[in-house]
């Protein structure tokens, strides 16, 4: 019994809508002050829109996370449901972030013309010990963002499947 307590897949409890720069390394080295201001600006943008408490972000350096909680309202074992939210609410907020984000690194940086990424998760997402937010879908979106030929907007593996989205090579318009 106890082997199958440690083996049983918590249920998703969250989106993840991620965000993060390409060749930022290169950058820091050549161009520290722009990348610096880029990314403050871009990231008080990205929790401006998204209007979550600051405890429901996770700054990665050159990029972020933000957790999107299910409300209570949607029932989390309803997968048309959790689509629903996913379609109504988290797209409309992947894609208004991209475009602001964007218009920030064309109108304010062109001088570093910052090359960002984007991409969606879903998955359980606890508070570890240490007071932080943890999911295994972080990892998740990582290799979605790593994996070429580079998209501009990645899924997961999970996020794919709950809104329906074929592969991880088609974009939605």
């Amino acid at each position: 019994m106890t082997f199958l307590a440690n083996t049983t897949q918590p249920v998703p409890n969250a989106f993840i809508i991620s965000w993060d720069m390409a060749g930022s390394s290169k950058l820091v080295a050549e161009h520290y002050p722009s990348l610096r201001d880029f990314l403050v600006d871009a990231k008080e943008c990205f929790i401006n829109l998204l209007g979550q408490p600051a405890k429901n972000y996770h700054d990665t350096g050159d990029g972020q996370e933000s957790i999107v909680w299910l409300p209570e309202t949607v029932d989390r074992s309803n997968i048309q449901l959790v689509k629903s939210f996913g379609e109504t609410t988290i797209l409309p907020l992947l894609y208004s972030a991209k475009e602001q984000l964007e218009a920030i690194a064309v109108t304010k940086y062109s001088d570093i013309a910052p090359q960002l990424r984007f991409a969606i998760g879903f998955g359980h997402v606890e508070t570890n010990r240490l007071g932080g937010l943890s999911s295994s879908e972080s990892w998740e979106i990582d290799h979605v963002m790593n994996v070429e030929p580079r998209l501009p907007v990645n899924y997961t593996k999970a996020a794919s499947n709950v809104l329906g989205i074929l592969g991880q090579t088609k974009t939605p318009q």
